[in-house]
């Protein structure tokens, strides 16, 4: 069976270094389709034109050189990673690389066919495992949906996106009522899969690109992202309809209900997402008193 070409953009100016290892890169383990460049200047709009699986750059260039050149390399392709080629001399300067995000260092009087492709391999493979990790720790496991921590990681960064693109945003706050109750009746299993439901309806009634977000036991959040002021009640008139439809099933021996309380982000006058949250909770648990009241 054929492998994918792991695809590999490889910075070296000396170009009989360059032909050996990308022929040590091309005909060794990694089967590495292999794209050089002999400067940063040159490598730069490749990384703005296209995605590679890894990055192998020295140290020292003819137009950058030292900590600048992954500095400017992890700023061009933060998501990528990258192994740093090094002179001897220059060891300690490569560990501070590795400290500073470099995923590994290989001195040039040390590579060899197998060197090369070993700590490439590696050097992919690590960035992999921590990729997947990271998602676990911003992923509710149950709903598949953002836990608080990724909703308030992503909300912050999404708020300095909003003052500078002068757009705003709505913050929804839901509850999903009466969960100790389908616990106690129906048992955990029942509960969460009221839970599983609900994070259903969400993900039917906003966006990909909206934030949604499983914040605590029975607690949800959304940022729906460039939806005017005016129409934040359009968002959440439509998931009430939609609870109200899967009701109307009888799927289930219990029902759903949703306590909903709404926040508006203005980039004219903004704030954090602490005051954000506190506004919406107010006005959730003054919609839950309705629901308690009927």
């Amino acid at each position: 069976m054929r492998r994918n070409k792991i695809t590999i953009l490889l910075i070296e100016e000396d170009p009989e270094n360059a032909n050996l290892y990308k022929k040590f890169l091309k005909r060794g383990e990694m089967s590495g389709e292999v794209t050089h460049a002999s400067s940063l200047e040159e490598a730069l709009p490749l990384l703005s034109q296209h995605t590679f699986k890894l990055i192998i750059s020295a140290l020292f260039l003819s137009d950058c050189s030292g900590l600048e050149t992954f500095h400017r390399l992890r700023k061009a392709a933060p998501d990528t990673p990258i192994v740093i080629l090094t002179r001897p001399i220059d060891e300690e300067l490569a560990l501070k690389t590795v400290s500073q995000g470099a995923q590994d260092y290989l001195p040039k009087s040390e590579i060899t066919a197998q060197s090369l492709n070993r700590v490439s391999r590696s050097a992919i493979e690590r960035h992999t495992l921590r990729e997947s990790l990271k998602a676990l720790t911003f992923t509710d496991e149950l709903t598949k949906l953002y836990n608080r921590r990724g909703f308030i990681a992503l909300t912050k960064q999404h708020i300095d996106l909003a003052l500078r693109q002068k757009h705003g945003f709505h913050l929804f706050l839901i509850d999903l009522d009466h969960l100790k109750g389908i616990n106690d009746t129906f048992g955990h299993l029942e509960g969460d899969k009221a839970l599983v439901k609900t994070a259903e309806s969400l993900n039917k009634n906003f966006r990909i690109s909206d934030i949604i977000s499983r914040i605590g036991g029975d607690e949800f959040a959304v940022i729906a992202i460039n939806v005017p002021h005016q129409k934040g009640h359009l968002l959440k008139n439509h998931l009430l309809e939609i609870v109200k439809e899967w009701n109307a099933t009888k799927e289930q021996p219990w029902q759903l209900s949703l306590s909903i309380g709404t926040a508006y982000f203005d980039p004219s006058q903004p704030t954090t997402i602490e005051k954000l949250m506190k506004l919406a909770d107010q006005e959730m648990y003054a919609d839950k008193k309705i629901h308690h009241e009927k």
